[in-house]
């Protein structure tokens, strides 16, 4: 992947800015997560969301050197928005994120869409027979990265988490399936059965 940044879209102007970024003590995250400005940035998925304390957290996928989920507080300082980085946290090596959504408590959830060691081969067969390749994940400080239990599909892309009714939205992208998780209880679900196929 070629490294890149994280920009700002004016709406008016329909310019884009790209963000600075200022790396300062880790404040969210895991104590052994940890990144400086000489780090490659590979962003993919991201989420922003008001927290509970009033300060706005801005989560986003990387992708390289090792899948990471990179946190930042939303800054607007001198007529200027900017970055500072928070902290962060690491998946299995096993794993390749696409999408995250936050909570306003700061902890969040992540899609793990495949295995970092599938081939052209195995997408091709997952293409056709639609099976099971990822998940979704929860994170929380005090319990760490863990699976959602009955969260499994095809190809786990796009999440979205909606705070007000307690539903997650999730697309499996190979699956033609999306479907809502409801009646969120850490690491337990049930599953809706409004699962619309594409």
């Amino acid at each position: 992947m070629i490294p890149g940044n994280l920009s700002l879209l004016n709406l008016e102007s329909l310019e884009a800015s790209t963000l600075s970024i200022v790396y300062s003590d880790k404040e969210w995250g895991e104590d052994s997560c940890n990144r400086n400005e000489s780090i490659p940035f590979g962003p993919h998925g991201i989420d922003l969301i008001e927290r509970d304390d009033g300060r706005w957290q801005l989560a986003v996928v990387d992708h390289i050197s090792e899948e990471s989920i990179e946190m930042f507080e939303l800054l607007y300082k001198g007529n200027k928005w900017s970055l500072e980085w928070k902290g962060c946290i690491k998946p299995s090596a096993d794993k390749y994120l696409n999408d995250v959504s936050l909570k306003s408590d700061g902890s969040f959830f992540v899609t793990h869409m495949y295995d970092r060691h599938s081939t052209i081969t195995d997408f091709l067969a997952i293409a056709l027979f639609k099976y099971d390749t990822g998940h979704v994940m929860y994170w929380e400080p005090e319990l760490g990265l863990k699976k959602v239990n009955n969260s499994e599909g095809s190809m786990p892309n796009g999440i979205a988490y909606d705070q007000i009714n307690d539903t997650l939205y999730v697309n499996f992208n190979l699956g033609n399936i999306f479907f809502t998780i409801s009646e969120l209880i850490p690491l337990t679900i049930i599953i809706s059965l409004q699962k619309l196929y594409l």
